[in-house]
């Protein structure tokens, strides 16, 4: 029973991780931060979005372990390894 568990488990997180960049705008920021690490303030001009929103969205995308970094002064970049 623990394996249906563990399935039920991984489907929910690849359907919110889908969920997540159905967003376009999410999808852009993803995509901005995914040659090299970049401050909010690049990422939002890149994205075409202001900073308030881009650190929002980039929020969401470290909480699903898809970008890492830290507030407004840090830097974000793709998460490269895949949460198992």
């Amino acid at each position: 029973m623990r394996r249906v568990a563990s399935d039920e488990e991984q489907i929910a997180v690849i359907t919110e991780t889908f969920r997540l960049l159905g967003d376009p705008t999410r999808l852009r920021i993803l995509l901005a931060c995914l040659f090299e690490p970049k401050c909010v303030n690049d990422v939002a001009a890149e994205a075409g979005v202001s900073p308030s929103l881009t650190s929002h969205h980039l929020r969401l995308l470290r909480g699903a372990r898809l970008v890492r970094g830290s507030g407004w002064a840090g830097r974000c970049s793709i998460q490269r390894r895949m949460r198992t």
